[in-house]
């Protein structure tokens, strides 16, 4: 395909639609049929046009394959243009051509969502990324209405037949897939802002009444544009970029190019909103706008290369909130956010590699789980502490330049780092790309080292050492035959504890040998996507090291973290665990107390309806009260917000274990609430409302469930 010619006539009574497509196409070979994407569409009529010579088609479907086919009788090569007119069905899904309600005016309005195979709901189509071609839409809608697109509208007509409709004409699109191509219809008020360069036109739509709460979101897309176009040093390719909100929207957003939809309460602030909510709306504007560039600008060239479009994204949208908000930074919570949840993700036989094959509609949820998501971005992590940040965004720059408009591969990527960074990164990423799940390493002292080290037979005398094994990692921890023998090439840093030293080696074979004495401490920083196990001698080592704080927030994160995965796989016990974690009294990372309260919440379950519940609820609120009496129960003036959200974690945790103050502290503040309407804390508000239904009788649930809160 080379251009699309595209006219929509939306008709909300009969929640259908008229279609015309006209579509430009170069036949190579020799051909008396072309074949489309299609569903659900009904198509009226299509005529094949060559110069002056005019073909009426005979219309097939095949409708397991989604498809369409038109047969024009006569064999033709070269230009062409397919005309057709088709109705399609204005669903209720969030998927293709979808109505939507506006509740204050009562009234349905449409929107599309064309990703991974859902533009052939909407128009027949070439439907695969690979198939790019420009596109001009006109939408006929009545006269009242807001009508979007991709690009600026460049004429609006009023309709011969009907003056209380308009035809809405939009300036042609670049080459781009059909899953970007976007339109909304509906009932808004805008705010506008142009961009820091005074190139671009930042459009913030809105719910009409919420005007005030967009101001927030409209300066974060403003900074944000800013911010990419410097770091990527690649200008954004559209004069407008617009974003849209969706009621009851069921994904967070969608990157069409130029109109950006997003779930609506993602675009609104105000007064009562807490600080994780902001951090949200931040991280989903960035990694809308960053799909701009990776995604849009330059497009996977099938979906099994997805990652390049999530990955890429995630990335850059966390490092483009901490310069938009340093003061985030210090309380950095990527290891809980990405690393984590793809670990859990990753643990499972049902996982799969980040590049697998995608076959069709039944792998799609494969694209939009944690290790699409998350697992890539921690691998991307990986990647630039591996080479350095700057040389990774040289070569994201050499990447975004050398395929712009086009189609890539993963291969595409890796040789850009390669050739940026003067390594084979490429060769040594393809284990942790094609590979699933990720390596566990061991680590113990061993004696008698002097043989193992040496690369020569001597007679030195026999030392300590350090010995690393590798593994994979698995929630059981027994492995298959073909399991024992998968093995990584892992970037391994590690901390000298005795000489402070930070180190790295490469960790390719099932065992290696470090010529230390001392306790070494892996994965320190956090960049590496692995576990590790330590010996019980270097355990409690540990522990002293965490009692007298003298590690990182990042070390205690994945230690802690990595033991409570271990014994959840097996390797060690809850009860170790448990005198482990007495160590982290005195914690005070965001980060740390995320995971360490996840895993109170997964002991607990395990243990439901057991007499152990009973003691260990107990002796968590023992191990909490501390950290309760540092926090308090209410916010001190001028704490830092991410404090506020740590005290959210314990007030929940003690109030749903029946701590009784907590209780009492949770139940008088919801009072004042509901006699006086005075605003609960944003903060404390989740965790409030938590301890109310887990502490509450009948006549006081009731009460909380009638109560509408954001």
């Amino acid at each position: 395909p080379e251009h699309y010619d595209l006219v929509f006539k939306p008709n909300f009574e009969n929640i259908d639609y008229d279609g015309f497509a006209k579509i430009s196409v170069i036949i190579h070979n020799k051909s008396d049929h072309i074949t489309l994407h299609s569903r659900n569409i009904l198509i009226l009529k299509a005529i094949l046009r060559q110069s002056k010579d005019e073909y009426n088609t005979t219309i097939t479907y095949n409708y397991s394959a989604e498809k369409v086919n038109f047969n024009f009788h006569k064999f033709v090569s070269g230009a062409c243009d397919l005309t057709i007119h088709f109705i399609g069905y204005l669903n209720a899904s969030f998927n293709g051509f979808t109505r939507v309600f506006y509740t204050r005016h009562k009234l349905y309005g449409a929107m599309t969502n064309m990703h991974q195979e859902e533009a052939r709901r909407v128009f027949p189509c070439f439907d695969e990324p690979a198939m790019k071609a420009t596109f001009n839409i006109s939408v006929i809608v009545p006269n009242q209405m807001t009508t979007l697109s991709n690009m600026p509208i460049v004429t609006i007509e009023a309709c011969e037949k009907n003056n209380s409709l308009k035809k809405v004409s939009f300036a042609k699109t670049p080459k781009m897939s059909t899953y970007l191509v976007a339109i909304v219809v509906g009932y808004y008020e805008s705010f506008k802002r142009t961009s820091l360069d005074g190139k671009v036109v930042i459009t913030m739509y809105t719910l009409q009444g919420r005007e005030k709460q967009v101001a927030f979101a409209l300066d974060v897309a403003v900074r944000v544009l800013d911010f990419l176009q410097k770091q990527l040093k690649i200008a954004y390719h559209l004069p407008k970029i617009d974003f849209v909100p969706i009621e009851n929207f069921t994904i967070e957003g969608m990157e069409n190019w130029g109109l950006i939809t997003i779930v609506a309460e993602h675009l609104l602030v105000d007064e009562t909103t807490s600080y994780i909510i902001k951090r949200i709306i931040v991280d989903v504007i960035a990694h809308e706008f960053a799909h701009q560039w990776f995604g849009n600008l330059v497009t996977p060239e099938w979906w099994s290369h997805y990652w390049l479009n999530e990955g890429l994204a995630n990335f850059i949208s966390t490092i483009c909130q901490y310069s938009l908000f340093p003061q985030w930074e210090e309380a950095d919570t990527t290891l809980a956010r990405v690393v984590s949840p793809a670990f859990n993700k990753d643990s499972f036989e049902s996982t799969h590699p980040i590049i697998f094959d995608y076959k069709g509609r039944s792998d799609r949820n494969s694209l939009y789980d944690e290790i699409t998501y998350k697992k890539s971005e921690a691998i991307l992590l990986m990647i630039a502490n591996l080479i350095g940040y700057d040389k990774f965004f040289k070569a994201l720059f050499l990447y975004l330049t050398r395929h712009k408009f086009g189609n890539v591969k993963s291969n595409d990527l890796l040789a850009s780092f390669d050739e940026l960074s003067g390594k084979s990164i490429g060769e040594v990423m393809k284990q942790w790309l094609y590979q699933k799940g990720y390596p566990l390493i061991s680590v113990y002292f061993k004696t008698n080292c002097s043989l193992s080290i040496s690369q020569h037979k001597t007679r030195t005398k026999a030392r300590l050492c350090v010995r690393l094994t590798q593994r994979k990692f698995k929630m059981s921890k027994y492995l298959t035959n073909k399991e024992k023998k998968i093995k990584w090439n892992i970037p391994v840093t590690y901390f000298d504890v005795k000489t402070s030293a930070n180190k790295s080696i490469w960790f390719s074979q099932k065992i290696i040998f470090i010529d230390t004495p001392n306790q070494i401490i892996l994965n320190y920083d956090g960049s590496g996507y692995y576990r590790t196990r330590y010996s019980r001698s270097m355990y409690n080592t540990l522990y002293k090291l965490l009692r007298r704080n003298l590690l990182n927030a990042k070390t205690r994160f994945v230690l802690q973290n990595d033991f409570f995965a271990l014994v959840k796989a097996g390797f060690l016990s809850t009860t170790d665990y448990l005198r482990f974690l007495t160590a982290y009294k005195g914690e005070e990372d965001l980060s740390v107390w995320k995971s360490v309260d996840e895993s109170f919440e997964e002991i607990d379950l395990i243990l439901s309806n057991t007499k152990l519940q009973i003691n260990f609820r107990t002796g968590v609120r023992r191990f909490l009260k501390e950290a309760f009496r540092k926090y308090g129960l209410r916010k001190v003036n001028e704490e830092k917000d991410w404090i506020s959200v740590i005290r959210t974690i314990i007030f929940k945790r003690l109030g749903l274990f029946g701590e009784k103050t907590v209780v009492s502290e949770a139940n008088e503040q919801f009072q004042i609430y509901i006699n006086s309407y005075e605003e609960l804390d944003a903060n404390l508000r989740h965790a409030i409302f938590c301890t109310l239904a887990a502490n509450s009788n009948d006549i006081q649930f009731k009460a909380l469930i009638m109560v509408k809160f954001l």
